[in-house]
């Protein structure tokens, strides 16, 4: 929306353990006004492996502050106990990125299958996270699929779009339950 402020932010998982219901409190502090507006933000997908990241984002309504300074703090992340089953392996291949000429979009598509399981997932989820040269998040966009079988693929195609900066790489994160 015009006047309205996307912000994003990563959540890293330093633990050897996985870990869901991620939520984060955005703050910006407003160097004009001196307010402070407070946003909740969400990742795209459920599941924050040992080692790897997730993309947290939330909208701001205008008006929303021009010049600010913000911050991020966790609030929630629950441990996932290995033996749960409830998050199915999700493999991607075939994956292809096209990042447009002017870097504000980038087409991504790839196939995904199930590694090693006997069960089918219900849901699929794929997160195309639009990153900067500078390593920042820029855009953020989640497909939903169908239910994928065991030894059976599924074909995923979506666009991501950048909040302003030129997208410089995608990174494609996908989980199934």
């Amino acid at each position: 929306g015009e006047g309205g402020l996307w912000c994003f932010t990563r959540a890293n998982n330093p633990q050897n353990f996985s870990v869901e219901g991620l939520s984060v409190s955005l703050r910006l502090y407003d160097r004009e006004s001196g307010q402070i507006l407070e946003q909740s933000a969400f990742p795209p997908l459920n599941l924050l492996k040992p080692g790897g990241f997730l993309p947290l984002a939330a909208y701001i309504p205008p008006p929303a502050p021009r010049n600010f300074d913000a911050t991020a703090e966790l609030v929630s992340a629950l441990p996932v106990p290995p033996e749960s089953g409830r998050y199915l392996d999700v493999q991607q291949s075939d994956l292809v990125v096209e990042i447009a000429e002017d870097g504000l979009s980038a087409s991504v598509r790839g196939e995904l299958s199930l590694a090693g399981r006997e069960v089918p997932a219900r849901l699929i989820y794929v997160a195309a996270v639009a990153i900067d040269d500078a390593g920042r998040i820029v855009g953020l966009r989640r497909w939903d699929g169908e239910e994928l079988t065991p030894g059976g693929t599924q074909t995923f195609e979506l666009l991501v779009y950048s909040a302003g900066p030129r997208i410089a790489s995608v990174s494609v994160l996908a989980e199934g339950i």
